[in-house]
């Protein structure tokens, strides 16, 4: 399954992880203010949540990779601009 799959699959599979009244499930402090200050702002900041989802992507196609270094000019860093490019961004446009 490539990038775009994966990420259509998550996609798809997410409502079934919102409880019946349509709430994310509880999710362990600070867990649950971090992410609910991603969810409130991001129309406004669309970089984070892209940066989020690409290092994201990359932690489920490469597990033992730290997703930290997120550039390839550090210690055992990767080129997270090319997931985004070839894989995040067209799918979150393709979502709106």
């Amino acid at each position: 399954m490539n990038g775009q799959e994966r990420l259509e699959a998550l996609y798809n599979r997410a409502p079934e992880l919102y409880e019946g009244d349509g709430q994310a499930p509880n999710l362990p402090a600070p867990y649950d203010q971090h992410c609910q200050i991603i969810i409130d702002r991001q129309e406004s900041n669309r970089g984070v949540l892209a940066v989020l989802i690409t290092l994201l992507a990359r932690k489920l196609r490469t597990p033992e990779q730290d997703i930290r270094p997120h550039q390839a000019q550090l210690e055992g860093g990767f080129s997270g601009r090319g997931l985004d490019e070839r894989v995040v961004t067209p799918f979150l446009r393709e979502k709106s």
